[in-house]
């Protein structure tokens, strides 16, 4: 009889087939993601970032909530029966309401801001500005003095002195100018 050896340790693969059952053949995952699946996940994911992006945020509807709040919704009729019928004379103000009662109207900027700042426009704005006040100043000069007197003898009236004035000041191409 072979003796046996108590303390003969028992192998690690002894050990393995007992203590666990052996792993199944299958993988875990059902299916195998392929490229296809793949491509289409990301593409599904990017359209999503891009229509939750797109949706307005609440900075944007509070925007356009005070926008509509501002605005009127009137038509021409209604502003022509309000109109009194002496408002042809120029004796009234034709300011704008809210900007009246508010006083914001300066302050809000509303309308004011089309481009952006850029160097040296304030010098370019003040220099146009200022050559057509003296343009301006001219003509109102040469308006009052009556160098255009003859229309006004002629009866026409201002807006006859004003259309003579014009026509006269105006740069003509040889081919409109009518000869007599």
């Amino acid at each position: 009889m072979a003796r046996e050896n108590p303390s003969k340790r028992v192998s690690l693969r002894n050990k393995a087939s007992v203590s666990r059952p052996l792993p199944s053949m299958r993988p875990t995952i059902p299916l195998q993601v392929k490229k296809k699946t793949r491509q289409s996940m990301k593409h599904s994911l990017f359209i999503n970032k891009i229509e939750k992006s797109s949706a307005p945020s609440a900075r944007s509807r509070r925007r356009k909530a005070k926008a509509a709040q501002n605005s009127l919704i009137t038509g021409l009729e209604s502003l022509a029966d309000a109109l009194p019928s002496g408002a042809l004379d120029g004796s009234i103000n034709f300011t704008p309401a809210s900007s009246k009662a508010t006083g914001k109207g300066r302050e809000e900027g509303v309308g004011r801001k089309s481009m952006k700042s850029r160097p040296g426009a304030m010098k370019r704005k003040e220099g146009v500005v200022k050559s057509e006040c003296e343009r301006f100043g001219k003509n109102l000069a040469i308006m009052q003095t009556g160098a255009i007197a003859g229309a006004t003898e002629r009866g026409g009236g201002t807006w006859a002195a004003l259309r003579g004035f014009i026509e006269g000041t105006m740069e003509k191409k040889e081919e409109f100018v009518k000869t007599d």
